[in-house]
């Protein structure tokens, strides 16, 4: 159970990191980056000490970075989806319709 929150943590750790970048695309403004990258930090080590405490410290060390590189690498689509698919309210090719001809 502790691997599960420690995962938890360095994803929400990655999402702090993405939302902090001047190029995200989930918030009109980047969040203040001190404020979220040391958020980021206390949640990142939170998350190291619980895969450690389970794990050891070589694993636990390469399962919390593992899952802060995967949330990186997804926080993009996320944010591309967020912004273009849900926040707009298109239906588009994605409910099947076709997209609309405007000329």
């Amino acid at each position: 159970m502790t691997g599960i929150f420690g995962t938890l943590l360095a994803l929400i750790a990655s999402a702090l990191c993405y939302l902090a970048s001047p190029r995200q695309h989930c918030l009109r403004k980047p969040m203040p980056i001190g404020a979220s990258l040391s958020a980021a930090t206390v949640c990142m080590v939170a998350g190291g000490s619980l895969w450690c405490s389970q794990a050891g410290v070589a694993a636990g060390v390469c399962a919390a970075v593992g899952a802060l590189a995967a949330g990186l690498a997804l926080m993009p689509f996320i944010g591309a989806y967020w912004r273009h698919g849900v926040r707009s309210g298109r239906q588009g090719v994605r409910s099947g319709a076709a997209p609309s001809q405007t000329p």
